[in-house]
């Protein structure tokens, strides 16, 4: 940086303000960033070569952060040093692999929230590292990509196929920007061809098997916030009120017994609740605490670690993937086909009524007895679980 020019920082960016005027705000050896009256922030690169004045447009902001801007300014700055005009061509030399290439775009990416980041993470590493991960950058092919994206579309991944064209669009203007490929291929395709629009689809619940499937794999690859995400994984699987899972608390899980102890103020019952926890729920709530906050919430809200996410949180969800459904509507689901199949499981209706939080017996009955055929419920938490997980794998 040269001595008479404070360097820029990412708040000042963030904060810089469209005027009347487009303006410059300077970072020093010739980079600085140029903010329209339109509110686009774009960087560029200024030099003097043979005395004569020249500029290099570097993308715009947030897309081209300001340690990428700077990585950029470097390399021309290094050219210029060698007596090297920064605006000729160079030979292009790969050899990362495009999941290299995400690895280093992503460690840019300090303005990121941790949850954000790893939900892009989980997303990219699910959809695109199994198929073209591997392939050279220099060697991928629009083609490549689009086969790619065209699986998450067939399955119904809409939105999410659209998130991931999204952040692949950002890794090569990014790889573009620092000569590691000539151009970015996906910079002529326009998502909103290659992703059909999602189909409204009418009902508040649903027991038909082929759109409970339909749902469930649509969850697994929800686009927002990820405390949502994980809400939506948990609501089939435990077909509880949507009140005592939006204030799930970490003391109330014991992963030993695998069970979740509610309280009976947070349910519509006079007594404590209890909800056996399959193996597989056990597992997702357990990679969750790996990027959970200091809350004492399960699913915080974003607002605040205090708060839970608000009531309408999962409907919304819902709706956003497609779905007319409700988060209350799972214990329809899960009443409809656990009470048809229970020529299967072998367990009792008394026993599904039970763990849907419904009455059974008279008052005194019910204060001794949170945990009343609790090794039934066990199995029949277990056979629901399967259900659902054999169902999306079919």
């Amino acid at each position: 940086m040269t001595k008479n020019t404070k360097p820029l920082s990412n708040l000042e960016i963030k904060n810089s303000k469209p005027k009347e005027k487009q303006y410059k705000l300077f970072d020093g050896d010739g980079l600085c960033i140029i903010i329209f009256p339109n509110g686009k922030k774009k960087w560029r690169y200024d030099y003097t070569f043979n005395k004569k004045r020249n500029s290099i447009s570097l993308g715009g902001y947030p897309e081209v952060t300001l340690a990428m801007a700077r990585e950029k300014a470097n390399v021309y700055n290094e050219k210029k040093d060698q007596g090297l005009n920064p605006v000729e061509k160079k030979e292009f030399v790969v050899v990362q692999s495009l999941k290299e290439l995400i690895k280093e775009y992503f460690a840019t990416r300090s303005d990121w929230e941790e949850v954000t980041r790893v939900d892009m993470v989980q997303r990219i590493e699910k959809n695109i590292y199994p198929y073209i991960g591997d392939i050279k950058i220099n060697k991928l092919t629009k083609k490549n990509i689009i086969d790619t994206l065209m699986i998450m579309e067939k399955r119904g991944a809409t939105e999410n196929g659209k998130k991931v064209f999204s952040l692949l669009n950002m890794t090569f203007k990014y790889a573009s920007t620092l000569q590691k490929i000539e151009r970015n291929i996906l910079s002529d395709l326009d998502k909103n061809l290659l992703f059909s629009k999602k189909k409204k689809t009418n009902f508040a619940h649903t027991t038909d098997p082929l759109i409970l499937k339909e749902v469930l794999l649509a969850i697994d690859d929800y686009p927002g916030e990820l405390n949502t995400k994980i809400g939506l994984q948990l609501l089939p699987f435990l077909f509880v009120r949507p009140y005592p899972l939006r204030y799930i608390e970490w003391n109330e899980i014991d992963f030993e017994k695998k069970i979740w102890s509610i309280s009976k103020k947070k349910m519509k019952t006079d007594i404590d609740f209890i909800v056996p926890l399959s193996d597989h729920i056990i597992d997702i709530i357990k990679k969750h605490q790996i990027y959970a906050s200091d809350s004492e919430l399960v699913l915080p809200s974003l607002i605040s670690t205090k708060k839970p996410l608000s009531e309408n949180t999962f409907n919304f969800a819902l709706k956003r993937l497609g779905f007319n459904l409700t988060a209350h509507g799972f214990r329809h689901t899960a009443s409809t086909i656990l009470h048809e199949n229970m020529h299967i499981h072998q367990i009792p209706s008394d026993v599904i009524e039970i763990q849907l939080g419904h009455s059974i017996g008279n008052s005194v009955h019910r204060t001794y007895n949170k945990a009343q055929y609790i090794e039934e419920r066990i199995r029949l938490m277990n056979w629901w679980s399967d259900y659902l997980i054999e169902l999306k794998n079919s």
